[in-house]
């Protein structure tokens, strides 16, 4: 399947996401060209072509359907800091950034194993390789000590390998077997 980064559209073109009517969370791509003028493309050999001047027909649209799929998942990190006053966002040390690949800025769910709390922040680079930090208004769904989930899912057509780590009560990463 051809992905919307390996596309190169022509100065008339642009793209619209639409839902998909049968699924849940997945959404099609239609690409248009020259909208003003009511002419659609198609996509042959990863170029935008113009049809004849007919009516359009739905054959020529390319549809794409994009999956929200699970790109990382860090499990079991432990809590160690609860900071109210601040912006919002989780703080988590170089380390775990450069093993999972996750980036400052990255949005991610955060799902606590003590209270149930699910909720949605980004992330930043904290500043040493032991602090897990909590920031903002997510801190009051959160106490030092709390075993955490933290999710990246992102969207894409493309098939992925999911990272999944695993961690232990001093937030080193350790096999699946050594958490439960």
């Amino acid at each position: 399947m051809i992905s919307l980064k390996n596309i190169q559209p022509n100065a008339g073109a642009h793209a619209r996401t639409t839902e998909h009517p049968g699924d849940c969370g997945v959404k099609a791509v239609r690409l248009f060209a020259n909208v003003a003028q009511n002419q659609p493309c198609f996509l042959s050999n990863n170029v935008f072509k113009q049809p004849s001047f007919r009516k359009p027909n739905l054959r020529d649209y390319y549809f794409m359907i994009m999956r929200s799929v699970m790109a990382v998942k860090l499990h079991g990190i432990c809590v160690t800091q609860c900071e109210l006053q601040y912006s919002g966002s989780i703080t988590l040390p170089p380390r775990i950034l450069n093993a999972s690949k996750l980036r400052a800025g990255d949005v991610v769910s955060i799902y606590n194993f003590n209270n149930g709390a699910r909720y949605d922040t980004y992330v930043i680079e904290g500043d040493d390789d032991h602090t897990i930090g909590i920031n903002g208004p997510s801190a009051r769904l959160c106490y030092e000590g709390d075993r955490i989930v933290v999710v990246q899912y992102v969207t894409t057509d493309e098939d992925i390998n999911s990272q999944v780590l695993f961690f232990n009560e001093e937030n080193q990463q350790v096999d699946q077997e050594a958490v439960f």
